[in-house]
This record gives structure tokens, sequence and C-alpha cells, in this order.
């Protein structure tokens, strides 16, 4: 080889070799964020899982689960007004200052985050609920809505109750969700707070949003919440969970469904002091 071409070769060589990162470290304290925070929702396990999971445990002895769950029962995220056996999950929109008496019972989810500085202790959760968000839309803030039932100002608690495991990994410092107090009910219909009135019939979406820092602040001191601050290395997650409102009118071509949800809908709607 030429010396020309030897020296081009070696340049391109060395421009191609990969530089190990075993030595790269942020330096940056305020940024460090290790692990990202996580939604954890239980999984429906198969009747052979289950049993495998029990024969596991009577095998070892154990007296925890040998397969352990965060929680019994994650809230699905198609709340289907058309299950064929329950009416659990058909709401109706009222009229203002109403309410639907069969509203469904507050749900309780679980965060995973594992950071926990020797420092500053564990990372704070911030949870928000963004109702039917426009994707293209610039001030996702302007969405927060359930407010009384997710207050995206207030950290969420760490569970110290659950008990919960993982199988081979750390603790996952599980924080709780509360969708509402123990005894409060969710009505999604007509519970949105800020619109000041019931949810046009159809289907909605309800996003829930968390992120373990406080919520971006803009250029003019405004906390935006349901915003992640990217740039102070915020992680985030979400899940979407969809639902529909019948009305207490059936329109022109109504199904039979939706005439025979307007009629409980109309028996069903009482004033909201009189729930």
């Amino acid at each position: 080889m030429k010396p020309a071409l030897l020296v081009i070769g070696l340049a391109l060589s060395a421009a191609s070799c990969i530089i190990p990162d075993r030595q790269i470290e942020v330096t940056n304290e305020d940024i460090q964020n290790k692990h990202p925070v996580r939604i954890v929702e239980p999984v429906e396990l198969t009747e052979d899982a289950t049993i495998a999971c029990q024969d596991a445990a009577n095998e070892a002895n154990e007296m925890t689960e040998i397969c352990p769950q965060p929680g019994i029962r994650a809230l699905p995220h198609f709340l289907d007004p058309l299950l064929p056996t329950s009416d659990r999950y058909a709401f109706c929109a009222c009229d203002k200052g109403e309410r639907y008496s069969k509203s469904i019972v507050a749900s309780t989810l679980y965060v995973e985050d594992r950071d926990d500085d020797p420092k500053n202790g564990l990372d704070e959760i911030y949870a928000a609920i963004q109702f039917d968000l426009d994707p293209t839309t610039r001030r996702p803030d302007q969405y927060v809505r359930y407010q009384s039932f997710v207050n995206p100002q207030v950290s969420l608690p760490l569970d110290d109750q659950l008990k919960y495991k993982p199988v081979k990994r750390p603790d996952p410092n599980l924080r709780l969700l509360e969708l509402g107090v123990t005894d409060a009910t969710i009505d999604p219909c007509n519970d949105v707070g800020e619109l000041d009135q019931p949810l046009a019939p159809g289907y909605h979406t309800l996003r829930l949003i968390v992120s373990d820092r406080p919520w971006y602040t803009n250029d003019e001191g405004q906390q935006q919440p349901g915003v992640p601050d990217l740039a102070s290395g915020a992680t985030y997650d979400t899940r979407t969970y969809v639902f529909h409102c019948y009305g207490k009118v059936a329109g022109e071509g109504a199904s039979a469904r939706e005439i025979a949800m307007a009629k409980t809908c109309s028996d069903d709607c009482v004033p909201e002091d009189g729930v």
C-alpha cells in the first residue's frame, strides 16, 4: 500500500473505532435520573400459570407468593359499555347539577420508581389526568381534569403495606395512585370539574400521566401540570382509558341499547346532593 493510502486507511480505521463507554459518568447530579418511572399493573395469569405458581410455592415451602402481583386486578384500558354480564362501565351524562348514582367505585393503581438517592431519598412522583387530549396541542396542561380525584400538585405516597416483592429484582418503591378516597365514587361523565357541564354522549378518553420530577415551569414562571420537565431529567409514563357516556335522550336512529340506557339515565341521574 502506498504511503498516502496507508495514512487514509489508518485515519478511517481510527474514525470507525468504537469508544467504550465504561468510564462515562453523569457529572451534573441535578439531572441524574438512573431509573425511569413507570405505571405497573397486575397481569392476569392463566389457570395453568396460577397452578404452577402455587406448586412452586408449595415446593419452596414459602408463605409468600412465588408469582407476586402489584394489586389484584387492573382497571381495563377499555371500559366496555357493552359488557354482556354487567353495566359496570355504562355511564350516563346527566344534566348540569346532577350525578349518575351508579358511578364507578374508586380504583387504586401503582407507580414504580427505583431511584433512592442516599442524600435526597426517593424521587417525588406526580400524577395528572388529561381528558380528551388533543395529540397536536401545544398546551397539554389545559386538558388536565378530575383534579378532585388526582391532584397534580401533590406527590404520591409510598405504598408500605403492599408487601410486593418482585422476584430477583430490587425493591420497586411502589407509590399508590388512588383515584378518589376509599369510599368515593368516580362519575367520569359528570365530574370533569373545570368544564362545569356534563360530557357529550359518546366515547371519551382519560390519559393518566406520571412523572418523577415536578411539572415543567414555563418562562413566565407558570407551572404546567401534565407536562414533564424533560430538561430537568424527568421521565414519565402514561396509560389511556376509553369510556362511553350515554345521554338521557336517545337520538334518531338510536340502537336498542341506547334507548334502554336513555331510560336508565333518566331514572338514575339524581341531584348532586342526593347521591
